[in-house]
């Protein structure tokens, strides 16, 4: 009964932690829309994603 309680807090882990990650980008990406270091790094994080969606 151990086993499946804790693979479920593990998930509820990661999806916490998921939430987190996109609600500080997105709260990042609002606020620094302007700076230029913002464009470059949306850029990077762009084709970081592509490449891994791609290969």
């Amino acid at each position: 009964m151990k086993k499946p309680i804790r693979d479920n807090w593990h998930n509820v882990s990661i999806v916490v932690c998921a939430f987190f990650i996109m609600s500080f980008s997105y709260i990042f990406y609002k606020t620094f829309i302007r700076t230029p270091l913002t464009v470059l790094y949306l850029n990077y994080l762009k084709r970081f994603l592509l490449l891994n969606i791609l290969f």
